[in-house]
């Protein structure tokens, strides 16, 4: 059961088969591009739409134990994401200003910033940051840095020409959609890396992730999060319910 309170940190963050979709192409063929290209594709590819939702199963596994289970999961994009486990058991809600979860289980809450986050996987992470990493998009800005790139197998390979001096940053692109097939973070100094591997999926016309592989590692815990995206649906109108019961206990 504490697997409500370890979705709650990534929320979690916050995927193998979607009956409602079909598989995203087969393996494109690979030809050189620039990167000025390659970005703008990449960034072109960015998906719109007002609201997504779905079912997400969560798996977790830390190295001493597994846990998994299956999750309600909305999102009107820019604004909020919410999950919810079986019989509301676990919730949590995120917005551009703030992260919040409750764990019924242990009558507990969570109510804070972003920097939650950073303290459990390592990186430092906004709300548009965690949005993109959950549909596919790189997690920084791409426009705003210099990159070099090349092939690498049978992906595009995406760096900054110069690291970062608190972390080294690398992307791999798929060439068939555009869109990320694996960014990774590291901060050698401290002993922590974050990557984010991709397995996609179209939902109509749209391209979205069907599976997305996270592992976070620390000086003293390893962890990967398994997520499977099932039943995707685009612009449905949605609510968020989402209220802390009384008598909780806040989770400092």
């Amino acid at each position: 059961m504490r697997i409500y309170k370890i979705t709650g940190l990534f929320v979690l963050l916050v995927f193998s088969a979607c009956s409602s979709s079909r598989k995203v192409i087969s393996e494109a063929e690979i030809k050189p591009i620039t990167t000025k290209a390659l970005v703008r594709n990449h960034n072109e590819g960015a998906l719109n739409f007002k609201t997504l939702r779905g079912r997400i199963k969560v798996e977790y596994d830390n190295g001493a134990s597994k846990q998994g289970t299956s999750l309600s999961f909305r999102m009107e994009k820019d604004k909020a994401i919410w999950i919810s486990a079986p019989l509301g058991m676990f919730k949590a809600y995120l917005t551009p200003e703030r992260i919040s979860f409750y764990n019924k289980l242990e009558k507990e809450y969570f109510e804070g910033d972003f920097a939650y986050l950073e303290r459990m996987i390592g990186v430092e992470l906004e709300f548009d940051q965690v949005q993109n990493l959950l549909l596919g998009q790189s997690i920084v800005e791409l426009d705003r840095r210099r990159f070099t790139s090349d092939i690498l197998g049978k992906q595009y390979r995406l760096e900054p020409k110069k690291q970062d001096f608190l972390f080294d940053l690398l992307i791999l692109i798929d060439p068939a959609t555009f869109k990320i097939a694996s960014q990774q973070v590291y901060r050698s100094r401290a002993g922590q890396s974050f990557e984010v591997g991709y397995r996609y999926q179209k939902v109509g016309e749209r391209v979205l992730p069907e599976k997305v592989l996270v592992k976070a590692s620390l000086p003293d815990n390893n962890s990967i999060i398994d997520l499977d995206y099932r039943q995707m649906e685009f612009d449905r109108k949605l609510s968020f319910p989402y209220r802390i019961p009384k008598g909780y206990k806040l989770i400092q």
